[in-house]
């Protein structure tokens, strides 16, 4: 089958296909670690809850004036933390349950084990944080993204009419979705999504 115009859109596995293309941009592999815990409290949590690591790990927070500071106290009170790449945020479930999260580590390749470092400082960050002393864990997982130096996504045509896509940090499943209609559009025009379809017309996506 041929095609007049090529999108690969494979996460993490770009360095397989296009490896000189991961080289220059630095592309590594994330892996981030999360359980889903039972927690005694007194009331359940009607919203997702961040910390303030998460300012430290989100461009749209950047321009915020108390940045560096929670920065320095985590950093200070936490160095075990930085050191796992500690991003401490809850999401309630339906079954009362919530999802912590999470830990990284960035490397060239991914190994399938974990660490239990990582799970040991998120019991416990969580137990200080709503102070309790009993968190039954019901569920633990590792996930794999693309990771890159001072960039949140990565476009490129490496073969003419190739195009490469992917997003570089840990914004992918909020972002996923308007990006490849974005992107889409800037290669084919704003009509792309439509030309895609058209039988004169055919376009590939590997995902």
């Amino acid at each position: 089958m041929a095609a007049d115009e090529t999108f690969v859109a494979v996460n993490y596995d770009i360095d397989r296909l296009f490896p000189g293309l991961a080289e220059d941009g630095g592309l590594l592999r994330c892996r981030l670690h999360m359980l889903r815990a039972r927690l005694p409290l007194p009331f359940a949590l009607p919203t997702p809850l961040f910390t303030g690591w998460s300012l430290l790990r989100y461009s749209g927070f950047d321009d915020m004036p108390s940045v560096g500071a929670v920065a320095e106290r985590l950093r200070s009170e936490s160095p075990d933390g930085v050191e796992v790449d500690l991003h401490q945020m809850y999401t309630p479930q339906a079954d009362g349950s919530l999802l912590v999260g999470d830990t990284h580590y960035k490397d060239i390749s991914t190994s399938p084990f974990q660490s239990e470092e990582g799970f040991e400082i998120l019991l416990r960050t969580t137990g200080e944080l709503f102070g309790v002393d009993r968190i039954e864990v019901e569920e633990r997982w590792q996930g794999v993204y693309s990771s890159a130096p001072g960039s949140e996504f990565l476009f490129a045509e490496p073969v003419e009419r190739v195009h490469v896509a992917t997003v570089t940090t840990g914004i992918g499943m909020t972002t996923g979705l308007g990006l490849a209609a974005e992107h889409v559009a800037t290669v084919l025009g704003p009509t792309g999504l439509d030309r895609t379809r058209s039988p004169e017309r055919e376009s590939v996506a590997t995902h």
